[in-house]
C-alpha cells in the first residue's frame, strides 16, 4: 500500500514535469481568449450577412436555410472548377 506521503511526492513530481513541458508553457503564455470571450458556435454575429460568404457556415456553423443553400452551391462550383481544370490538364497531355 502506498502511503499518502509517497503519493503526494509522486503527484508533485508529475506536476513538476508537466509544468516544464513546452506544450504547457505555450498554453500558459498564449494570448488566446478563454471560452468566456468567444461566441457560442451556431450563433452568427450580427455583422455577418448570411449566405454571402462561407464564414457563417464554416466558422460559426450556422445551418439556416440560406447558409446551407449557398454553401452547397459554393461546393458545387468548386467541384465544377476542379473537374474543368482536370479535364484541361488531361486534354493538354494528350495533345
Amino acid at each position: 500500500m502506498v502511503s499518502d506521503l509517497d503519493f503526494a511526492v509522486f503527484i508533485d513530481g508529475v506536476l513538476a514535469r508537466y509544468a516544464v513541458s513546452p506544450s504547457y508553457r505555450m498554453r500558459l503564455h498564449s494570448e488566446a481568449p478563454g471560452w468566456e470571450g468567444r461566441r457560442p458556435m451556431g450563433i452568427c454575429p450580427p455583422e455577418h450577412k448570411h449566405a454571402e460568404t462561407g464564414n457563417c457556415y464554416a466558422n460559426h456553423r450556422c445551418r439556416c436555410e440560406p447558409c446551407r443553400v449557398a454553401s452547397a452551391q459554393r461546393q458545387q462550383d468548386k467541384r465544377t472548377r476542379q473537374a474543368e481544370r482536370h479535364w484541361r490538364q488531361e486534354r493538354t497531355k494528350t495533345a
